[in-house]
């Protein structure tokens, strides 16, 4: 039966997609246009069978035309984006792939045989909307953000069914592939979005979660805005001028019945009480909590819960752990855990808890991006010169295996080589950086050198928010060196049991200057490793990174360029024309507006307060949502006569979701590069 199931899914196509609802059947099918539209920009959504066998140097098409699954983030503990089947047999996966001709993403769901490698891979839903996290900021709900949301595909416990999320005409929809029938079918609620789905034990049926595009809160802000808002907490005047909510948004539960195959298609949605989901919590079960002390260290531990029993994991190698699961059957916990110089390591474990200490099965330096646990450990997995992929761990042996290969065209290009580096900075933290030499260097040549970062775990793609694509500015001529960030400084003391004031942590910035030094440090270990050119140094990034690269401008003249995606930290901006609520975060860490407290610290991170001395050429590549916050630093910039230029790109978040926006972005950086280290180097002082 499980055979001629698998086969039966193995054989599916993309169908008719049918979008039911609780109030009936809405219009039948996906309008042609979409479909249309689909199979035009999905061209090459299935990975190639033979990659080509020439070899050139990587471009900027090429990285934004990978393929991509689960969330833009390298967090372990994210959902992974895929799910493999209860026999282990296949494996479906959401993958979506930038399109940047058409501003939009292909989208399809793809199953592969785990059993049968050689044998293609079957596209079972394609089209949809890019699904977009939303978050919680500073305690306003539903903020919306650039980030793509980690779709992941669920099988049912028989295997004859996968569910999954998809996007249409502005709204999330469950859809369910049935094996049998060879269809996908789309069901939703109108004027609702689908948020989580969950199989139920027994026959065939799932409950789905729904919130409410509206509110009881939304509608009292609609009536409130009839005669002007009141300016208060629900503001984020950065994304909008309009108030977000303070509560969480009401969810509710259906259930959909599928237990009658020959009329699935008919399923309706019956509204349920919302279960106590503390009530259905397994017997055997592990995650990870903070431990209380020291405070301020926020050093993570495994905790387990054994036959109903709390067990928390007390050994040394059970700390700094990222995420755990257990083996219903074997009450096995397995966790990952950060380790090796700098934390740049991930260790996997196996323990049982009550019976001694963990194992260590395996280590990495590559880093995983979401993981299912079967009778193995199957994860998302990026090296630093290989684009995600999928892997499974075996649990006894530790042996790590690869099980797809989403990008197999990317073997065909020629890659620069990438050195690690290690470092100590001035305040004893522990760093590291990826340097990425040009893939032909030149003998008796000094290359320039672009800082790139501030996460350099996993594939060397564009640092983080993907804007600056590294492999291709090393094909360029230019060297890079990607500098992950040091701990925390605050956090590194509490570690260490060191004492430092409240006070001093603003005023003197010592987490900036501390990330600073790394970078420092790090420029002097690449220039060890490698022909690197001292007059020719720029700098990059995008949040933290562009926090850092500003600081770097004021405290430095290494850097001829800055290349910033977000920008910058005036308090003229940064105390007044956030909301309230950010403002009161800032002044309870201790930074207070000047006027009324010592401008030392401002004058440590501001560009605006230093415009005077600042010597780069900048280039500001921001989303409109953010673009006030650069306007105090552009303007005072200019008037000192710095060479800065700002460019604003529509409807956009702190992380870019606009493929077209990417690649604008990418060729904008790289000609900069390219202008910068052909000219005479400019001479900063």
């Amino acid at each position: 039966m499980t055979q001629r199931i698998a086969a039966a899914i193995t054989l599916a196509l993309m169908p008719v997609a049918n979008v039911a609802s609780s109030e009936g059947v809405r219009t039948a099918e996906v309008d042609p246009p979409a479909i249309n539209r689909s199979a035009s920009i999905c061209r090459d959504i299935l990975p190639a069978v033979r990659p080509g066998a020439a070899k050139r140097n990587v471009r900027p098409e090429d990285l934004m035309a990978l393929r991509d699954f689960g969330s833009n983030a390298i967090v372990d503990s994210f959902a992974p984006g895929f799910a493999v089947s209860p026999n282990g047999a296949l494996l479906a996966v959401q993958i979506r792939q930038a399109v940047p001709s058409a501003n939009d993403y292909c989208q399809a769901l793809v199953l592969f045989d785990l059993q049968n490698p050689s044998r293609l891979p079957k596209i079972l839903d394609m089209g949809g909307e890019l699904i977009r996290e939303t978050a919680e900021i500073y305690g306003l709900k539903r903020f919306p953000t650039g980030m793509a949301g980690a779709l992941t595909p669920k099988w049912s416990h028989d295997g004859r069914w996968i569910a999954f999320m998809r996007r249409d005409n502005g709204e999330n929809h469950l859809h369910v592939v049935s094996a049998e029938a060879l269809q996908s079918k789309g069901f939703s609620r109108s004027g609702a979005d689908v948020v989580d789905f969950e199989w139920n034990p027994g026959p065939p049926s799932l409950t789905v979660t729904f919130v409410d595009h509206n509110s009881p809160e939304l509608d009292r802000y609609r009536e409130e805005g009839r005669s002007g808002y009141q300016y208060d907490s629900r503001f984020w005047m950065l994304a909008t001028t309009e108030p977000f909510e303070e509560s969480s948004a009401k969810t509710r539960q259906f259930q959909l019945d599928l237990s009658r195959f020959d009329e699935w298609q008919n399923a309706r949605f019956t509204e349920t009480v919302s279960r106590n989901t503390a009530a259905g919590q397994p017997a055997n079960s592990a995650g990870i909590e903070i431990d209380p002390a020291p405070v301020g260290a926020y050093r993570t531990r495994v905790h387990a819960i054994s036959a109903g029993h709390e067990i928390a994991c007390s050994f040394k190698i059970c700390d700094n752990a990222t995420v755990a699961w257990t083996q219903q059957d074997t009450g096995l916990v397995v966790y990952l855990r950060r380790q090796g110089y700098a934390n740049a390591a991930t260790g996997v474990y196996v323990w049982r808890p009550g019976k001694g200490m963990p194992r260590q099965i395996a280590e990495t330096q590559d880093a995983f991006t979401g993981c299912e646990l079967h009778r193995q450990l199957i994860c998302g997995r990026e090296t630093s010169l290989s684009p995600r992929d999928i892997v499974e761990v075996d649990l006894h042996s530790g042996q790590i295996r690869r099980l797809v290969n989403l990008n197999p065209e990317w073997s065909s290009l020629t890659l620069g080589k990438v050195t690690r580096l290690h470092w100590v900075n001035r305040f004893g933290i522990q760093g590291f950086g990826d340097l990425v030499m040009p893939p032909k260097p030149e003998p008796n040549k000094r290359y320039p050198l672009v800082i790139v970062q501030y996460i350099s775990r996993g594939f060397l793609r564009g640092g983080v928010g993907d804007e600056y694509p590294i492999q291709a500015i090393a094909a360029s001529g230019v060297a890079v060196l990607s500098v992950n960030r040091p701990l925390d400084y605050g956090v590194a003391m509490s570690r260490s049991a060191k004492a430092v004031s409240k006070e001093d942590l603003v005023n003197l910035r010592l987490d900036r200057a501390s990330a600073h030094d790394s970078i420092l440090r790090g420029i002097e270990m690449a220039k060890q490793a490698a022909p690197i050119d001292h007059d020719r140094m720029a700098i990059s990034g995008l949040s933290d990174g562009a926090s850092s690269a500003t600081y770097a401008l004021i405290h430095s003249n290494l850097f001829s360029l800055a290349l910033l995606s977000t920008c910058c930290e005036d308090p003229q901006i940064t105390m007044t024309s956030i909301g309230h609520r950010y403002e009161r975060w800032m002044e309870g860490q201790g930074y207070h507006y000047p006027q009324w407290d010592s401008a030392k610290g401002w004058k440590r991170t501001s560009l605006g307060m230093n415009a005077r001395s600042i010597c780069a050429r900048i280039v500001i590549q921001t989303a409109d949502r953010e673009a006030r916050m650069a306007l105090y630093s552009y303007s005072m910039l200019k008037r000192a006569g710095v060479d800065v230029e700002m460019f604003v790109f529509p409807d956009e978040y702190h992380v870019k979701w606009q493929p077209a926006h990417r690649a604008a972005v990418y060729r904008r950086s790289l000609v900069e590069l390219e202008r910068w280290s052909s000219e005479q180097p400019r001479k900063c002082s």
